[in-house]
């Protein structure tokens, strides 16, 4: 599996963490829910706050036929990336499109570009799908979120109102970008098929990874936890991304998968103010 030629901080704890790429690790059921859980006597991730780094809910939503089309409707468009330049070395070879806020090393939350940066159609389909997704999938992330770590879910509601209220955001007036579950939320035709960790993901959040579409295999490979997780349609995949590196196994036929992002410096901002 190749090494993704990214920045200095990634490359340096992708050696500690993954020194070696196994090809073939075991796989978790197909079926049921799945939670990897720590060892009760060992410390906990630095920075995480639950014992459980990965988990995935079987049936966390029941994928329609309306959204499948909405995200056909979308690429019809021709969306353009404008951030995955390079991405082949980073991430994928397959570009994404991210669509909501998030602010990195800015001083302020802005609007990500490939969600800005389009033609009049495509910003009326991106916004008709994210209405659509954040009803079907949104709702149902929070409330199992919720279920199994609601100090975390609590947290989560929390950064993205505090987030949106930012007097940087007040004169957005696409609602559909403002989505309960997630800061940002990318699409790819395909997946992450380069080893990577989401340094600029938070710590104590999760991101959440779900799909669409007709394919087989696509697992997502956990190397430092000795796994490869299946993610079919309606499954709820909930990891660590800054904590756990990461790739998609090969898969045929058509998948479209979605991951919604915690911007860890959006989340500091928010803990900073509620400390305060």
């Amino acid at each position: 599996m190749a090494r993704p030629r990214s920045n200095a901080a990634v490359r340096e704890k992708l050696a500690k963490v993954c020194p070696d790429v196994p090809e073939d690790l075991p796989v978790a059921p197909d079926h049921g829910n799945w939670f990897y859980m720590l060892d009760s006597t060992a410390p906990t991730p630095p920075g995480s706050r639950s014992s459980s780094p990965a988990f995935r809910i079987h049936q966390g939503f029941t994928p329609s036929d309306r959204v499948l089309s909405l995200i056909k409707k979308f690429y019809n468009t021709s969306p353009r990336s404008t951030r995955d330049t390079g991405a082949a070395q980073t991430r994928s070879t397959y570009p994404a499109l991210y669509m909501g806020v998030w602010r990195r090393s800015s001083l302020v939350p802005f609007i990500t570009a490939d969600a800005t940066k389009q033609k009049p159609a495509t910003l009326d389909a991106m916004d008709e799908l994210l209405r659509a997704v954040d009803e079907e999938v949104g709702k149902r992330v929070l409330q199992l979120l919720g279920a199994n770590f609601p100090q975390v879910a609590k947290e989560r509601d929390e950064i993205i109102k505090h987030t949106w209220d930012h007097a940087a955001l007040s004169n957005i007036q696409r609602s559909a970008l403002h989505q309960r579950a997630w800061l940002c939320l990318a699409l790819r035709c395909g997946g992450g098929n380069v080893v990577h960790i989401d340094m600029n993901d938070d710590a104590d959040q999760y991101t959440v990874l779900f799909t669409y579409g007709d394919f087989k295999m696509g697992y997502l490979v956990l190397p430092q936890l000795n796994i490869r997780i299946p993610l079919q349609p309606g499954q709820l995949l909930f990891i660590k991304t800054r904590i756990l590196a990461h790739y998609v196994y090969h898969f045929t036929g058509i998948r479209y998968v979605f991951t919604g992002f915690m911007d860890a410096t959006l989340c500091k901002d928010y803990r900073k103010y509620a400390s305060s």
